[in-house]
């Protein structure tokens, strides 16, 4: 009796010991979890805020060169007039200033699809990190039900050892 005894209190302690393991490890995940979701949330948001402050450099780049270009025509007015090569001059300068703007704009645009991938990435992680969870808890149990099994299988081998009449057990 005093054996049987011993091999249900190891299998009860080995049982208990894989559930909180599991638990341990589904807790680990469950942090991942969150931390993969914060950044995901984290960086959509910087991804809005780039695509703004992208928005308003353009803007304010575009004011900037219509100021610079006022400038620009007024004073080729007073060095001569519009002959070819200040009309040339002025066209080539309009179109750096324009690409120049596209260029912020797209810069901005950039910056927000990567951090839009980055985002994405978390979320998958976040995804991988809540399956993981789940497996976790179901390993702890199926550790459980091994300790319990195998206790068992041991106290049978035991008990078919000694020679005792009753078959062993199960």
């Amino acid at each position: 009796m005093a054996p049987m005894a011993i091999m249900i209190a190891a299998a009860a302690v080995s049982a208990m010991g894989a559930i909180a393991k599991s638990r341990a490890e589904a807790s680990n995940y469950e942090a991942q979890e969150k931390a993969a979701n914060y950044n995901a949330s984290v960086e959509k948001l910087n991804a809005n805020a780039a695509m703004s402050a992208a928005s308003a450099n353009e803007q304010a780049q575009r004011r900037e060169n219509a100021v610079k270009q006022s400038f620009d025509i007024a004073r080729v007015g007073e060095a001569g007039g519009f002959t070819g090569t200040n009309v040339g001059a002025l066209a080539q300068e309009g179109a750096d200033l324009e690409l120049s703007a596209l260029n912020t704009r797209y810069q901005g645009a950039m910056q927000a699809r990567g951090l839009l991938q980055q985002a994405t990435y978390d979320e998958y992680q976040a995804k991988v990190a809540k399956a993981n969870t789940v497996r976790a808890k179901q390993a702890g149990w199926l550790g459980a039900a091994a300790a319990a099994m195998s206790s068992a299988s041991s106290y049978g081998a035991a008990g078919r050892g000694m020679g005792s009449g009753s078959g062993g057990g199960f």
